[in-house]
């Protein structure tokens, strides 16, 4: 469902299909979950982002989220901010 505009969106797919779309999803989680660069792109989605203090498109440093997260592993009593 999008959120936003309450509608639902369907999809019918045949068993291959659904196996091919199973396989394209994990290839690109396993991308995601290699990769270490991730541009910013600011979009409408950036108002109700709680890592805004972290995001270099809103004047953090490069480093301001590695630092982040290595200081949450060091001392797992910093807040992390939360996804709403």
């Amino acid at each position: 469902m999008y959120l936003s505009k309450g509608i639902t969106r369907v999809s019918t797919r045949t068993p291959e299909a659904l196996e091919q779309l199973q396989q394209e999803t994990l290839a690109l989680i396993h991308r995601i979950e290699a990769s270490d660069h991730f541009p910013t792109k600011k979009t409408n989605l950036c108002r109700w982002c709680t890592y805004k203090p972290l995001c270099p498109a809103f004047g953090a440093s490069e480093n301001a989220a590695r630092e982040h997260a290595q200081a949450i592993q060091e001392n797992n009593e910093i807040e992390q901010p939360r996804l709403l």
